[in-house]
């Protein structure tokens, strides 16, 4: 794996990424894209027809940053380990663990912009 090959993903700080690349950076995703990267047009179409939504409403997404600079992101992580932001507990619902796990996600400290 490589940050080229990193380059086209977006994701979001609970996006998992290998502790370090083969050169020894750390690895980062995009928080969104600026521009649309190849194949968008057929990740539109999946999306649109397994979620019954419009191309106008997907651009709507975080995906999407048309004017804005997107932002480094992802968590690099040994792969084999737990979670950062743990399992869900018993008798934690669905919808508070996305909570915490959002939570866990604004709180790491931001990585600077994608062209930098």
């Amino acid at each position: 794996m490589s940050q080229s090959g990193l380059s086209s993903l977006i994701g979001n700080a609970r996006t998992l990424l290998p502790e370090r690349l083969e050169d020894g950076s750390m690895p980062f995703v995009c928080s969104c894209w600026a521009t649309d990267p190849p194949g968008i047009d057929d990740l539109i179409a999946l999306f649109g027809d397994r979620y019954d939504t419009s191309e106008s409403e997907l651009r709507k997404l975080d995906w999407f940053c048309p004017g804005r600079r997107p932002r480094k992101t992802g968590t690099p992580w040994p792969l084999d380990s737990e979670v950062p932001w743990g399992a869900q507990k018993d008798g934690e619902s669905a919808s508070d663990y996305r909570i915490r796990r959002a939570e866990w996600a604004a709180a790491q400290p931001d990585r600077g912009y994608c062209d930098e």
